[in-house]
């Protein structure tokens, strides 16, 4: 079985990223995108989801070392994060705060893009970690059936646990 150390080394899509809100801290993301057999299967074995309203910021760096981010969680709660590439680490480190929905609305006036998801939680076959699916929607509402896959994990020597959902890669 493979270790996402072994898929960190050879797939430029794991990231790292924080989830403890206002402190930056880094953290072992293998993320993957698939198109899913079926949507229904996705729903049936989520065990809850969460309608996302995201929009990015420019920072004005030609770079994109800095990237900055809003979203607005079911409506009711506004975030946003701060994820900066150093060049001479791995991963990306992320910072992570709620704002009030004044703030979310500003800040939306100065968006490049933005779009709306879904992110549907289903538990692995290893305690405590959590496959994040995130769907999106097309232009005229529909789910799209390609859907990106995020595992947060605590070392990159963690095994991979085999995705629930029958899909093409």
């Amino acid at each position: 079985m493979p270790t996402f150390g072994d898929a960190f080394l050879n797939n430029p899509n794991v990231s790292m990223e924080s989830l403890i809100e206002g402190i930056a801290e880094r953290e072992v993301e293998y993320t993957l995108y698939v198109r899913l057999d079926d949507i229904e299967e996705l729903k049936k074995k989520a065990i809850r989801s969460e309608r996302h309203e995201q929009w990015s910021i420019p920072t004005g760096k030609p770079d994109c070392t800095v990237k900055e981010r809003i979203r607005v969680i079911d409506n009711i709660r506004p975030t946003q994060a701060v994820k900066t590439k150093d060049p001479t680490k791995v991963g990306v480190e992320e910072v992570e705060d709620d704002i009030t929905m004044d703030m979310f609305v500003a800040k939306r006036r100065m968006a490049v893009d933005g779009y709306f998801k879904t992110r549907y939680f289903i538990p692995t076959s290893i305690r405590g970690l959590i496959w994040e699916v995130d769907v999106f929607y097309t232009n005229g509402g529909d789910l799209c059936p390609w859907v990106k896959v995020d595992l947060e994990v605590k070392s990159l020597n963690d095994p991979i646990p085999l995705f629930p959902l029958a899909h093409n890669r």
